[in-house]
């Protein structure tokens, strides 16, 4: 029939589809919230070291105070083996490497200051950030009395389960993500998640693939915590063995799997 074209009208439509996907995209990328939290910005993975992001989960504070830090959790994405999810407790200190804990180092100098101190606490290289504010129901379980900001309560209850601040259990501290994929997903849509300035949407679906075991599923990493102690001037603290985070640090920083010890879950388990 003269004038009717089916292909290049199909043709118009696919690209109008195009530009609308790409137009939503970069409309909802320019809509996160974004903070400098890692400083530098070579954000290209290392041939062979894979990349690491820091997720921090926020809570609100007591009687409307700022926001309290209630999960970390390190997700290595591997570049050939199986990713990992190296659960932190807020309230853990590393001696001769920090001052005080990893959550009174937020309270003191915000996300640039908690992605510094995970770095010289953990010895493992942070290229990526993420700030999730939480709820209740955000399936976090207990997360320590609403007055500890340094999230040690949490921490032993998630090694000891003691129910209070101590004692820690040599077994170590179970990680335990602030956010699945689905979580996280749904929680960057609310507009409940900050990136570092140089991160985008696209690295955000990255992470949410690996938490969702896109390409397998991903191993659960524990800390070894090996006892508790009262800090001056910060309070109850935890405290991991150096040598055993030393190699957990050099097998994350070479892409390698992890000390069999610490692994909780995931492949071949």
């Amino acid at each position: 029939m003269p004038g009717h074209d089916p292909p290049r009208r199909l043709r118009l439509v696919a690209n109008v589809l195009v530009l609308a996907l790409i137009g939503g995209y970069f409309a909802a990328d320019l809509r996160l919230d974004r903070v400098r939290a890692v400083e530098y910005h070579d954000r290209k993975p290392t041939p062979g070291r894979g990349q690491d992001w820091l997720l921090a989960g926020f809570r609100p504070g007591p009687h409307g105070g700022g926001p309290v830090l209630a999960r970390l959790t390190l997700v290595h994405l591997s570049q050939g083996g199986a990713d990992l999810v190296i659960g932190l407790p807020p309230g853990a200190h590393a001696p001769g490497r920090i001052q005080g804990t990893l959550a009174s180092a937020y309270a003191r100098r915000g996300a640039a200051g908690l992605v510094a101190e995970v770095e010289a606490a953990t010895g493992i290289s942070v290229e990526r950030y993420a700030g999730i504010r939480l709820a209740d129901a955000d399936g976090l379980g207990e997360t320590g009395d609403p007055g500890d900001a340094s999230g040690t309560a949490a921490s032993a209850r998630g090694t000891a389960g003691t129910g209070e601040a101590g004692p820690v259990s040599p077994a170590g501290f179970a990680p335990d993500a602030p956010m699945d994929a689905v979580g996280l997903l749904a929680r960057t849509a609310a507009g409940a998640v900050t990136l570092d300035e140089a991160d985008h949407l696209h690295h955000l679906a990255r992470l949410a693939a690996a938490l969702g075991g896109l390409g397998g599923p991903p191993v659960r990493v524990r800390v070894p915590i090996v006892r508790s102690a009262d800090l001056p001037g910060t309070g109850r603290a935890v405290i991991w063995d150096a040598a055993q985070m030393r190699e957990l640090a050099d097998a994350v920083s070479a892409d390698r799997p992890p000390p069999a010890g610490l692994v909780v879950t995931g492949a071949g388990r």
